[in-house]
């Protein structure tokens, strides 16, 4: 009888989102696949510029523009703090 591993699967979170509420969010895919794979959660590093009446401790991995803000509308040639995103995970 042979074992297989599980999967690990990575899990980012979008834009005013984070590890927290991503993992909440996919409650019932993990249970159907919780046989299968194992899903690591992670937080972008980054704090985007948001009201003070947003919800909790929202976090971003990019900012299309240089208040820290992000649009999927924006035409940009910038990615601020892309670099500190995927260097601050490194293990």
């Amino acid at each position: 009888m042979t074992t297989s591993r599980k999967l690990r699967i990575l899990c980012l979170h979008g834009y005013r989102q984070n590890d927290v509420l991503f993992r909440e969010k996919t409650g019932s895919l993990r249970k159907q696949f919780k046989k299968y794979a194992d899903f690591e959660f992670m937080s972008a590093p980054l704090t985007p510029n948001v009201d003070p009446g947003e919800r909790g401790d929202v976090r971003g991995w990019w900012f299309s523009r240089e208040d820290n803000q992000f649009s999927s509308r924006d035409v940009c040639s910038i990615a601020t703090g892309f670099e500190q995103s995927t260097t601050s995970h490194i293990l």
